[in-house]
């Protein structure tokens, strides 16, 4: 069963590259850890401010085609809960520009 107090990221920026193979996420998640991430107040509804973070992370993806069902592609084991995906994580970098900075922007060149 899916924890309900581990936030799940939120992708905020993807490019794939021209020939589809390659793939570049970035992602967001909140965390009551104010030792991580970029500081952020938030308000309650009652009006009350508390402190939390961003962590942010870039991550690049491999296009493996193992989701196809047409064969041709090694197919992976799969956990119980997850999505089919036709690319696999290659590498993840946390805080790519620093413990308080953001991505605004992203692209995939040649």
């Amino acid at each position: 069963l899916p924890d309900p107090q581990v936030p799940a990221p939120t992708v905020t920026h993807m490019a794939v590259g021209d020939s589809g193979r390659d793939m570049v996420t970035v992602d967001e998640v909140w965390s009551e850890n104010t030792s991580v991430g970029a500081p952020r107040e938030l308000t309650g509804p009652g009006g009350d401010a508390f402190g939390m973070s961003v962590c942010t992370s870039v991550k690049f993806w491999s296009h493996s085609g193992s989701s196809s069902s047409s064969g041709g592609g090694r197919e992976r084991k799969r956990r119980a809960g997850d999505l089919p995906m036709d690319y696999e994580l290659v590498s993840s970098m946390a805080a790519p520009h620093g413990r308080g900075g953001g991505v605004c922007a992203l692209a995939v060149a040649p």
